[in-house]
């Protein structure tokens, strides 16, 4: 039993368009009988039927259905009672199309817990019993509109529900099928309620137990016509004239026999008639309607009472009612049905959503590999310099003579070395400049050639701007390849060094693929006639190459070659063994030193200023121009350093060695001494920083312009489908499935169809960007761990699940009435 008490509906509330659709209407409906609502079109009927039916909302009032009371619309209850207890028929039939009849029906039936067999079984009852079993196999819309009226009918018995609501039921029907349908609803009603809307007094004078008149909201009759007798069905499509229906008068004469049939009323025909020339002419001075009817009239006059309609065969309808309901959903084989069948038309009516996909996985793939290069990019490839390393440049005031300049500078230059920061001091072995004017120095260029074929040895590869560093710094626990040197022009060079190498793509480096491969490789000092061999690799964590420090002043273009006594004697072992040095005393070459004898010149003075002195000689075969001591080491470097007054500085405390510079400027600006100190490791890596950090900006903004464009086309592309689907999800929301059930079943099917399309994209271009990755001669070098494809494909497949949901979501949160008016 349905109660309905004081239901109010609204549409554009408190607007000026307001529309009370429904005013404080209250009816009851027993269990059983056909019921049908009437009035003009827009006075509310269905409207009322909706709301009876949990198809639409109500602002007050309330419901109660058998002992379920709804006070506002509730979307759990309506559901609940549009699975177990209602069913529907309208005017669309609200059928899938592209479905076979045997789909739609069970789809009905996909809330309960019943077998596949008791499915089966109910499925082929309904067929038989409505005459549509053959049509099983069939599709929805190769059906003509009265066999799909059926199906609906079908789909709305499968479950033997307690009410049926019918919404214009015969509206697309001719007079053959709406009368067959009428027929087959008033069976139903005598067991089941039947409310039904309709705007057709044949059918409602002939079939209705009960007549509700609504007129603007308002229920102005209800009429109980349940035992009335006598009810004849006027079939609107039979115009035939049936004599025996009318009453016969028959004037005869001479001239004319006619014969006169009327209706019983009192309206009177003049006419004035002459028979002449075998003609008939006949005049209506009352201008009244004169038809005639010919052989070949559609009307025609039959001398017989007109035939009563025999209704269609009585057909026994005895299913049980269902009372195993479950959460209304779909089966996960049903969703996986639907999901293939609409894929299977994707390739002709969704190509630009699957184009939107793909160019958003190519978009996505580009854009993280770009991010991740720019962000994780490795720094150790860009930056030259050991970052112990602090570079020391002064310039004089104007106001400081030159002398007052180098006094100070000197004065300076051993307060640095004495204040305990500076662990060693290095001339600037690339370009220094004095107070006379520049002084260009070549940059120290190593040249690498590989030692095996020769095919390719005078192929060279010259590297410049590489940071020495003297052997006492080197920790021997970073040796992982080679050993440590033993002659003065034996160095460790890092294994970073060794990457920045390969990242240019030479030639050469390309035929030294490990780090093993650069041992015993002969290294040219161009400029020079030394030549430096590798015999270790170290991970030192520096771009570094470990020398001897007596070899690093050799390889100084500026400077003449020099070694160490400890380095003669190791290099003529028992032959230099009784040799000592002292102070600026130096050993020269034999050649040089027999000349020196002649001349009886012992003593030089160099450039920078330090007088040496040879008081003895070296064989020739040694390719050295002095053995000095370490004092004579020392004072070169010095003399250099102070002659350029720029220098390098090597500090295990950098920050304290700042810190000190820093502290000592102010006072140095007063001794008119303007110092510039450039941490170049540091230096190197903030400009490496500030580029990429202008260039990530430029690369995010232009990301997330491409992107947030791919997100709207992909979420409009998803939109236009859900709505080309929107028969779809109103059938669905109709029979009462679930939102979350329905947003299921769109999940998957976008989960499978980004598997079909953004799967195999993003894997595809995820392998051009490695394979591209190694060719770093083009210019492209992207950073791209293959575990950041898995991060890309969780990331499409969540963001195209929830795009593709929301509009989905935006149709089925309405009510199903709501629904079904956008169709």
């Amino acid at each position: 039993m349905i109660k309905v008490d004081n239901i109010e509906k609204y549409f554009n509330k408190g607007k000026k368009n307001e529309i009370h659709a429904v005013n404080r209407t209250s009816l009851e409906f027993d269990s059983k009988g056909l019921v049908c609502i009437v009035g003009e079109s827009g006075c509310g009927k269905t409207t009322l039927l909706n709301i009876i039916g949990g198809l639409d909302t109500f602002q007050s009032g309330e419901i109660t259905i058998d002992e379920v009371t709804i006070n506002k619309y509730s979307e759990k209850n309506s559901e609940e009672l549009r699975v177990s207890d209602f069913s529907y028929i309208f005017q669309n039939y609200y059928l899938l199309q592209d479905y076979t009849v045997d789909y739609n029906i069970h789809l009905a039936l996909s809330m309960f817990d019943i077998s596949d067999e008791e499915k089966k079984s109910r499925v082929n009852y309904v067929l038989d019993a409505l005459e549509i079993g053959k049509y099983r196999n069939r599709n929805i819309s190769q059906l003509s509109s009265g066999q799909r009226q059926r199906v609906a009918i079908a789909r709305a018995l499968i479950k033997s529900p307690s009410v049926i609501f019918a919404d214009e039921p015969t509206g697309n029907l001719d007079e053959v099928n709406t009368l067959k349908t009428m027929d087959i609803l008033k069976k139903i009603s005598r067991e089941h309620l039947v409310i039904l809307v309709t705007h057709e007094k044949n059918i409602v004078d002939y079939y209705a137990d009960r007549i509700i008149y609504v007129k603007d909201g308002i229920v102005e009759r209800d009429v109980n016509v349940a035992n009335t007798e006598s009810r004849n069905y006027k079939r609107l499509d039979d115009s035939n004239l049936y004599l025996k229906e009318y009453e016969p008068n028959v004037l005869n004469n001479k001239n004319v026999n006619i014969n006169l049939y009327h209706d019983g009323s009192e309206n009177k025909f003049t006419l004035n008639m002459i028979c002449a020339d075998g003609k008939l002419y006949i005049q209506s001075p009352d201008e009244k309607e004169i038809v005639f009817l010919m052989n070949d009239s559609s009307t025609k006059m039959i001398d017989s009472k007109k035939p009563e309609y025999e209704q269609s065969k009585e057909f026994d309808f005895n299913l049980p009612k269902l009372s195993t309901c479950k959460s209304p959903r779909l089966s996960f084989k049903e969703i996986r049905k639907m999901t293939a069948e609409n894929l299977q038309a994707f390739g002709k009516k969704q190509i630009f959503m699957m184009v939107t996909f793909i160019l958003t996985a190519v978009i996505l793939v580009i854009t993280v590999a770009n991010y991740i290069t720019l962000k994780t990019g490795d720094k150790t490839l860009i930056i030259s310099d050991d970052s112990h390393y602090v570079t020391v440049k002064t310039e004089a005031i104007n106001t400081a003579s030159p002398e007052t300049y180098n006094q100070n500078f000197i004065n300076f230059y051993d307060q640095l070395l004495d204040s305990g920061h500076a662990n060693d001091v290095y001339m600037e072995l690339r370009k220094a400049n004095t107070t006379a004017g520049p002084i260009l120095f070549q940059k120290v260029e190593l040249d690498f050639r590989h030692p095996g074929f020769g095919q390719i040895n005078k192929i060279m590869h010259a590297v410049k701007d590489i940071s020495f560093v003297t052997m006492e710094h080197f920790n021997e626990a970073d040796l992982i390849s080679g050993r440590m040197p033993k002659a003065r022009n034996e160095i460790v060079i890092d294994k970073r060094l060794i990457n920045q190498f390969w990242q240019t793509e030479n030639v050469v480096f390309k035929l030294m693929p490990g780090y093993k491969d650069f041992l015993g490789n002969q290294v040219e000092v161009m400029g020079k006639s030394d030549f430096l061999t590798i015999v270790g690799i170290s991970d030192s964590g520096e771009p570094s190459i470990y020398i001897d420090k007596y070899m690093r002043v050799s390889i100084a273009s500026w400077s003449d070659s020099i070694a160490s006594v400890e380095q003669l004697q190791a290099i003529f072992p028992g032959k230099y063994e009784d040799l000592t040095l002292h102070g600026f005393n130096v050993l020269v070459p034999k050649s040089v030193y027999d000349n020196m004898v002649i001349s009886e010149q012992f003593s030089k003075t160099t450039t920078y200023g330090i007088t040496y002195t040879a008081v003895g000689s070296f064989s020739d075969e040694l390719n050295v121009s002095y053995i000095v001591t370490e004092k004579t080491y020392d004072a070169i470097v010095d003399a250099f350093n102070e002659k350029t007054k720029s220098f390098r500085i090597y500090s295990d405390d950098k920050r304290g060695l700042l810190t000190y510079i820093n502290s000592v400027k102010g006072d140095l600006k007063e001794e008119g001494i303007d110092i510039t100190v450039n941490d170049m490791a540091a230096d190197q890596l903030k400009a490496y920083e500030d580029k990429q950090a202008a260039v990530l900006t430029t690369w995010s903004i232009m990301s997330a312009v491409i992107l947030s464009m791919a997100v709207l086309m992909l979420y409009f592309s998803m939109k236009s489908n859900a709505m080309k689907r929107l028969q779809e999800l109103t059938v669905f929301r109709v029979i009462g499935i679930v939102k979350s059930r329905i947003l299921a079943t769109y999940a998957l099917e976008i989960v499978i169809l980004t598997s079909y399309t953004v799967l195999p994209t993003v894997v595809l271009t995820s392998i051009v960007i490695k394979i591209l990755g190694n060719f770093k001669s083009i210019g492209i070098n992207f950073v791209y761990p293959w575990y950041t494809m898995f991060f890309i494909l969780i990331a499409l497949y969540t963001a195209n699940v929830l795009i593709g949901l929301l509009p989905v979501y935006s149709i089925v949160k309405q009510p199903p009435a709501k629904m079904a008016e956008k169709l």
